[in-house]
């Protein structure tokens, strides 16, 4: 599923919360005819995933959060929360994160690559929005 603001679902706003994007989870899994279901989440959608348990946990069958971020979220210091916004818009910033978060294990061409995707798929609002819940749960 693509969160609000992101891949096919780029065109949807919203407030960008875990509880927001479970709901839509939960939504989804609605229109599909699923009374029950497994959960996978990576990273962000591992929030999402430990949400949509709580939330439905009569209908999740098991959760695999693979890498997730914390229920409780993750502080940034100044220069983290700088760097991290500063990555929504501007490239040089967006390759610093880039290279954080994957320990620089990957070519200069699969960063440029993955930008190029970033900018394409994904809407800034929306990666504010979920920047604030990764830092700020709501």
């Amino acid at each position: 599923m693509d969160h609000r603001g992101y891949g096919l679902s780029r065109e949807t706003t919203g407030e960008y919360t875990a509880k927001e994007a479970a709901e839509d989870a939960a939504a989804l899994a609605d229109a599909l005819g699923w009374d029950q279901f497994h959960v996978i989440g990576h990273s962000m959608s591992g929030m999402v995933a430990q949400r949509l348990t709580l939330d439905a946990r009569e209908r999740v069958k098991s959760i695999l959060a693979v890498c997730p971020g914390p229920a409780t979220g993750v502080p940034l210091d100044t220069d983290g929360e700088a760097l991290f916004k500063g990555a929504v818009t501007e490239d040089e910033k967006w390759k610093m994160a880039s290279h954080m978060v994957t320990g620089s294990r990957l070519s200069e061409n699969w960063h440029n690559m993955e930008l190029g995707y970033f900018r394409s798929k994904i809407d800034t609002d929306a990666c504010l929005g979920f920047l604030r819940m990764w830092t700020e749960p709501r």
